[in-house]
């Protein structure tokens, strides 16, 4: 039961997140017109919700129908997680130095912290990795 409530929010909150990122990521690609508009942002929202939480269901299904070794699968998707870790401590890194406005910017305390959760991450995901390889 337990197993079933903690996927179930997982699967709920993923969808809600990535049909709102999806709204905005894709108007930024030129994949949708750009909008100021609430009601058509909100729409854009919906239906991407939709289209994610029928689409990515289906996927996942497929895919287990194909390849019907869940464990494995799950291990895939770990590591396929796993390698976005470091790849995010970058993008974090890139942030502060590059696009951070002046007037945001961290104290040294923060940017210490930052650089060690950066490295810890990459450490940590290299570990993960050379130990499942």
């Amino acid at each position: 039961m337990g197993a079933f409530a903690t996927l179930y929010s997982t699967a709920f909150t993923a969808t809600a997140s990535n049909s709102r990122l999806m709204a905005d990521v894709l108007p930024l690609l030129g994949l949708l017109q750009s909008t100021d508009d609430e009601e058509t942002k909100a729409k854009r929202i919906k239906l991407i919700g939709v289209l994610i939480g029928v689409l990515l269901p289906l996927y996942g299904a497929g895919l287990y129908v194909v390849w019907p070794k869940p464990l494995t699968l799950i291990l895939i998707s770990g590591v396929g997680q796993a390698l976005l870790l470091p790849f995010l401590a970058v993008c974090a890194l890139y942030l502060r130095y590059k696009k951070l406005p002046a007037e945001l910017q961290p104290s040294g305390t923060w940017t210490l912290f930052l650089w060690i959760s950066a490295i810890a991450l990459t450490i940590a995901d290299g570990w993960n990795l050379l130990s499942r390889c």
